[in-house]
């Protein structure tokens, strides 16, 4: 288990009297089209085996971290939502939270690329204009939607620690946006975060600080 920081769902005041809460953001777990290298934006495709995995090793990580998650989040494609399941499903007392699932959590869409091979992506993520020619999305647009999204969530009440389930570019897009010069993360996966790894982020007045990240090695 990687060296990983203890969050609960207290917001911590700072010195200046800033109230700070807590996004933990995940991208999803391994599935089919990951194995089979065919490019996956808003197409979607089943979770292996090894995903499950991973998906139960990020809650493992929650749950021995501390985390106690006031509101959960993920994306309209069903691998978001399994993931962000299977890891609930390891941490006591939150089996059956309610969360709620978000389009603008959805990763790029790839346009004409969708369900090709992935080799046609030239581009590494983040991909600038490289999918608009495609009939794709912009990186603008999806940083947009992503950092809007997420911002709007976290402006919400009581949202003092909250778990969102989202996407590798997405995920990316908004690292780029908030912690471009940070340590703590390094892009593994086509320039994305590695499945299943769980970014925390401390939130205060619009801003986003990333402070710790596990990833589930798991084979």
């Amino acid at each position: 288990m990687a060296t990983a920081l203890c969050y609960n769902s207290v917001c911590r005041k700072h010195n200046e009297g800033a109230y700070v809460s807590k996004l933990h953001l995940v991208r999803h777990a391994e599935c089919e089209f990951n194995v089979r290298h065919l490019v996956q934006g808003w197409a979607d495709s089943p979770v292996t085996e090894l995903g499950i995995r991973q998906s139960r090793a990020a809650g493992d990580y929650i749950r021995e971290a501390g985390i106690m998650p006031t509101h959960a989040y993920c994306s309209t494609s069903y691998r978001t939502e399994v993931t962000l399941r299977e890891a609930l499903g390891q941490v006591p007392g939150f089996e059956h939270m309610p969360y709620e699932r978000l389009d603008d959590l959805r990763e790029a869409y790839f346009g004409l690329l969708e369900g090709m091979p992935s080799e046609l992506v030239v581009e590494q993520a983040p991909f600038g204009n490289f999918l608009v020619q495609f009939g794709g999305e912009s990186q603008d647009h999806l940083g947009t939607r992503i950092c809007g999204c997420l911002d709007g969530i976290m402006r919400r009440p009581d949202h003092e620690s909250v778990i969102a389930v989202t996407h590798g570019a997405a995920a990316r897009v908004f690292l780029d946006r908030w912690a471009a010069d940070s340590p703590l993360w390094s892009p593994e996966f086509f320039g994305c975060p590695s499945n299943c790894s769980v970014m925390t982020f401390e939130y205060s007045d619009g801003e986003f600080e990333l402070v710790n990240v596990f990833e589930p090695h798991v084979a």
